[in-house]
């Protein structure tokens, strides 16, 4: 098919076919961009508690300037 037989066949189109397929559809990508940053938000909220995580399976505390000498001597050490 050539061109000027391509531009002929276009002149049977209807007009409402060639109007609705000129309506912008910006709605589409709305929800993209939310779930992009929600994705973004769980993945640090992931890191964040994989960093601060105890190894032994509780939580980090910062003990009290009075506390930090009592938790060194009670602390003991890992075994295999």
């Amino acid at each position: 098919m050539t061109r000027e037989q391509l531009f002929d066949s276009l002149q049977y189109l209807d007009d409402e076919l060639i109007a609705v397929s000129e309506e912008p559809k910006g709605q589409a990508r709305v929800w993209r961009r939310w779930g992009s940053l929600a994705a973004c938000l769980i993945l640090l909220a992931g890191a964040v508690t994989f960093a601060v995580r105890d190894p032994r399976g509780g939580t980090c505390t910062m003990p009290a300037s009075g506390e930090q000498e009592a938790a060194a001597q009670t602390e003991r050490p890992i075994q295999p």
